[in-house]
């Protein structure tokens, strides 16, 4: 249906112009609108997936990382070299890269060299909102992932294997969801003067449902080229799981959407109020990090 069709492009490929704009505003208002721009978390998605097939046929590291950056390249060519799309797929062609210099691979160093790279192609690039968005969001991920790390190791008290697990995922979604929406709260402010108080909540509902759908799409389109009968009819009922998926996330985010309180309006004049909060955050963070590092020396 047109309805999910234009929901899983724009996952995809970040093209939104096929996506109705109910989803557009649901997605805002509830703090998922990153999965509507192609970012660093779904290249890493899809290379993991690549990786993942290519190690069946026990291929090698180099070799899997040179079909993973094919992938890229295309991936951009179908995009139309929009920037959350470039910057994303520059970020992870370092990571690739890495191994054929015998480096270590650092995401937030990639991070900056996709960013110096695609604004010395285009200055005016750090003018676009989906550009600020996806780096922001990024980075939010990234500085997630070092506090999630440090106390990864409290879950291990926990006895039960199921309850570690969901524990695990609910912390690190929350953690993730939290920070990602506090380091794009400049820019939701400059650009949209809006901020999702229910974010955090909507991303662990929503997060592996939305990929759960673009990855059944995907092999359903892909299965679709193969022409015979029977092949149209799997292709055909994997769409439908994918559908499935899809009206439970547009379905979440519309639900979220008609809570008054799920979004806090915010004038521009507290844009530099929130870059400081930002800022205070980080200070005390490195702060706090330096005590634990020279307590533990």
């Amino acid at each position: 249906p047109e309805y999910n069709a234009g929901f899983i492009l724009g996952m995809l490929f970040g093209d939104k112009t096929e996506i109705d704009p109910d989803i557009t505003n649901d997605f805002r208002a509830t703090g998922i609108a990153h999965l509507l721009a192609v970012s660093g978390l779904h290249t890493s998605v899809w290379c993991g997936y690549i990786i993942a097939f290519l190690k069946l046929f026990k291929a090698k590291e180099k070799t899997r990382n040179i079909f993973c950056l094919l992938f890229l390249v295309l991936l951009c060519i179908v995009s139309a070299f929009t920037p959350s799309v470039m910057r994303a797929s520059i970020m992870m062609a370092v990571v690739l890269f890495a191994p054929f210099f015998k480096e270590q691979q650092d995401p937030l160093n990639s991070l900056g060299f996709s960013v110096a790279i695609l604004t010395l192609h285009n200055p005016y690039i750090i003018t676009s909102a989906s550009f600020l968005l996806s780096v922001s969001a990024t980075f939010g991920v990234l500085f997630s992932l070092t506090i999630y790390e440090k106390i990864r190791y409290k879950f291990a008290k926990i006895k039960t294997k199921a309850l570690k697990k969901t524990t695990e995922y609910l912390v690190n979604n929350f953690i993730t969801a939290t920070l990602t929406g506090l380091f794009t709260l400049p820019f939701t402010t400059y650009f949209f003067g809006v901020f999702s108080t229910l974010s955090p909540i909507t991303n662990i509902l929503c997060v592996k449902p939305a990929f759960w759908s673009l990855l059944s799409g995907v092999v359903a389109t892909a299965i679709s080229f193969i022409p015979h009968n029977f092949t149209q009819l799997i292709a055909i009922s994997i769409f439908k799981i994918s559908t499935i998926f899809a009206n439970f996330v547009t379905g979440v985010a519309d639900a979220l959407e008609k809570f008054r309180f799920c979004t806090l309006p915010i004038h521009k004049e507290y844009f530099l109020l929130s870059i400081i909060l930002i800022v205070t955050v980080l200070i005390i963070y490195s702060i706090i990090f330096s005590v634990s590092i020279s307590r533990t020396s």
